[in-house]
C-alpha cells in the first residue's frame, strides 16, 4: 500500500509540475484543476 501511495504521490507531483508550467500563477485557471486518482486533469469550464 505505501508504495503505491508513493507512485500516486509523485504522478501526483509531476502532473502538478505540467500543470503549473502550462498555467503559472493564473488562479482562474487554477481553479479549474482538479485531481481524479492522482492523476490532474484539467477542465475546460465554459460560462
Amino acid at each position: 500500500l505505501a508504495s503505491i501511495l508513493r507512485e500516486a504521490t509523485i504522478i501526483n507531483a509531476v502532473g502538478k509540475r505540467i500543470v503549473d508550467e502550462l498555467i503559472g500563477d493564473d488562479d482562474i485557471l487554477r481553479g479549474a484543476v482538479i485531481s481524479i486518482g492522482g492523476v490532474p486533469h484539467i477542465q475546460l469550464i465554459l460560462t
